[in-house]
């Protein structure tokens, strides 16, 4: 006879599994789409991709919008004011689909180079004059896939951090890989060998590169305080910016019919004058506040809106929730 969790776990069990063969089901027609808007030129990629949009954004619409509703709050933004907002999210989920489409599938480093622009890139090189390595941060906004990839066509080695399994029955790192393949971009994966291959590239004087407003990670997480909302971050890219002490620059992009536009602009590191005593906490708070005003500036072109939980900021009053685990405010001596 079969006990209550017995019974539980067969049933988690099988869930996962269904979720898994649907999540399966989902990622070949969505490789099937990429595969088809890369065969097009850009503005009918952007034309089919438009008409596929329903498909793809319907089922992920109460996230998106419960995230408006925290970010713009009545009576500052009405109802219709939000609308509109998600309106021309929308148009840029089609228009950013077919740009990972191309980057994904058919580019070259040449391409990559003429379909996207670079400014700041005299803080690059006075933190690369350093020795030290630099570590890159950058939102899901735009087209981040871009900012990597054109660093690595204008000759600079990088590594990028990808999680490996996004979602589980869901092939992505397939085509990460190829991509990473076409376009001289090294991988390094989380929860597998990110820490080491950012100490390699720092040691080398290479750029580091990732994401830091999807928390992959359920350890080391903290709430922080966004705009109007809370957002749950990672602290781990923080910790490794302090323990290595590297410059730490911050990538703003801007998707146009034109292509990707980046602009570097240097952010708290371990470093910082202007900081006393750089705690983790302390840099991320200041690596969102700058995103945050990315965001502001171009809320319809924040990708992740469809994938995070953004919280009420009373979440900011729950000691519990606020609890960090102690190392990750380890200086940067800590083993």
């Amino acid at each position: 006879m079969k006990t209550g969790s017995q019974a539980d776990q067969r049933a988690k069990s099988t869930d996962d599994a269904t979720a898994q063969a649907v999540a399966s089901v989902f990622f070949r027609l969505y490789l099937l789409i990429l595969r088809l808007l890369s065969k097009l030129a850009m503005p009918r990629a952007f034309a089919v991709s438009l008409l596929v949009n329903p498909l793809l954004t319907f089922p992920i619409r109460h996230q998106r919008r419960r995230n408006f509703a925290l970010l713009f709050p009545d009576p500052a933004h009405t109802p219709q004011k939000r609308r509109q907002l998600e309106k021309d999210h929308l148009k840029y989920l089609a228009f950013v689909r077919a740009e990972m489409a191309h980057i994904f599938l058919s580019m070259k480093p040449e391409d990559v180079r003429q379909r996207s622009s670079l400014s700041g890139g005299q803080h690059l090189e006075a933190a690369l004059s350093k020795g030290r390595g630099v570590l890159i941060i950058e939102g899901h906004s735009g087209h981040w896939n871009c900012t990597p990839a054109l660093l690595c066509a204008l000759g600079y080695p990088v590594t990028a951090v990808i999680n490996p399994n996004p979602l589980r029955g869901a092939n992505f790192r397939m085509l990460h890989e190829g991509a990473g393949k076409a376009l001289g971009i090294k991988l390094a994966f989380v929860g597998q060998d990110a820490y080491s291959s950012a100490k390699e590239s720092f040691r080398n004087n290479q750029i580091f590169y990732l994401n830091f407003d999807i928390a992959v990670r359920t350890r080391h997480t903290k709430w922080f305080p966004f705009g109007n909302a809370a957002i749950l971050a990672d602290l781990g890219p923080a910790v490794m910016a302090l323990r290595h002490r590297v410059p730490v620059l911050y990538a703003q992009n801007t998707l146009t019919e034109r292509g990707a536009e980046i602009t570097l602009t240097p952010a708290a590191d371990a470093l910082s004058s202007s900081m006393e005593k750089p705690s983790a906490e302390k840099l991320m708070h200041s690596w969102l506040a700058q995103f945050q005003k990315t965001v502001s500036a171009q809320p319809e072109q924040w990708w992740a809106l469809n994938y995070i939980a953004l919280a009420d900021k009373t979440v900011l009053n729950n000691p519990e929730l606020r609890e960090v685990d102690e190392t990750c405010n380890a200086g940067p001596n800590s083993k």
